[in-house]
């Protein structure tokens, strides 16, 4: 049609998959069947009374839209969705299941939550959302904002199309930012990776910038942010602003520069009971305060990098609180701080120095 389609009752695909072109193509009851449905034109799928589902089953049966979706209900399909242009959550939350949901303009919440069940790429901003979680692989090619938690369980790609160095900034309004797998970046263009302001703490599982050639830029965190490192990190630098927590149980590399941006605090800490493995930095480190273990867990660290000193640099190494807990920084290179202190706890604490200290 060269306008207008309203489908009031149920819809279902028969025969073939189908195309629906028009301006606007809108449903208030389901659409089933077992085939793809390309809409070309804008489309309102559902009005929100809970009965107005969009199922497509069978194998690999797709759904894509041309112009903007107003998603009054939750999309499920077989294969894969693809949105060209403006999705706009509406009525209540949302769910979209389907193998790769890809989004290539803004997707805007309204204060909605956002759930995509399969793996997504991010190529149109992400705002106005409450919660965001993706349970596949997400590549990021645009920044996303949301006032609520963001999960990403599969593995994080930071995308761009071409060129190198690109910043993607996400956020959150002082809420949790969890990464339960790698993260890295396209091969061979190291982009950077920012959290915006106001943003809540982030976690890190895996490994960043692990994969072959996907080492990341600069990792930018913001003022009293803390980010949590449980594996290796392959990047150019982070640039801390806040707090750094390196939270290991075995030996991990830090590879990138950690750069001083305001009151900073590096933290080393064995994430099980028993002997640390040795969390070893490649590059040069400043922070105002680095801590290696607590009272109640251990902690191993190794600079191979100088250790410069920040607004006011101490060192506090601090033994376990049991046996075998020992908690060791190991210098290898130029040291300049203002203080060191051992706090010997049931386990010592201990440091060794290769290269010239100055304090």
């Amino acid at each position: 049609t060269s306008g207008t389609q309203t489908y009031t009752g149920a819809v279902t695909l028969s025969g073939a998959d189908r195309t629906l072109t028009g301006s606007t193509i809108s449903t208030s009851s389901t659409i089933s069947g077992a085939y793809s449905l390309t809409i070309t034109g804008n489309a309102v799928f559902g009005d929100g009374t809970g009965t107005d589902t969009v199922t497509l089953s069978g194998s690999s049966k797709n759904l894509s839209v041309s112009g903007t979706t107003t998603l009054n209900t939750d999309i499920n399909t077989s294969g894969t969705q693809t949105y060209t242009s403006a999705v706009t959550l509406a009525t209540a939350d949302r769910t979209l299941t389907g193998t790769t949901i890809t989004n290539s303009s803004t997707i805007t919440g309204a204060g909605f939550s956002l759930t995509e069940t399969g793996s997504a790429v991010i190529n149109g901003a992400i705002s106005g959302v409450n919660i965001f979680s993706v349970s596949g692989t997400t590549s990021i090619g645009a920044n996303i904002s949301t006032t609520g938690t963001q999960t990403y369980s599969g593995a994080v790609t930071i995308y761009a199309a071409s060129g190198t160095g690109t910043t993607r900034t996400i956020t959150t309004t002082a809420d949790t930012i969890t990464f339960s797998d790698t993260v890295n970046s396209t091969a061979n263009q190291a982009n950077n990776l920012l959290f915006g302001a106001g943003s809540g703490n982030a976690v890190f599982t895996g490994a960043v910038g692990g994969a072959t050639n996907g080492a990341l830029g600069t990792i930018t965190n913001i003022a009293s942010q803390q980010l949590t490192f449980s594996d290796a990190v392959s990047a150019t630098t982070i640039a801390n602003y806040g707090t750094l927590l390196f939270n290991a149980s075995s030996a991990k590399t830090i590879s990138p520069a950690i750069t001083d941006n305001g009151t900073t605090t590096i933290q080393v800490i064995n994430s099980a009971d028993g002997a640390p493995g040795i969390i070893t930095f490649s590059g040069n480190v400043a922070a105002d305060t680095i801590t290696i273990g607590t009272t109640t867990k251990s902690g191993s660290a190794l600079f191979n990098g100088t250790v410069v000193q920040g607004l006011t640099t101490n060192i506090n190494i601090v033994g376990g609180d049991a046996a075998g807990e020992n908690s060791l920084a190991n210098f290898a290179s130029t040291v300049t701080v203002t203080a060191i202190t051992l706090d010997d706890n049931t386990a010592t604490a201990s440091a060794t120095f290769s290269g010239t200290t100055a304090t």
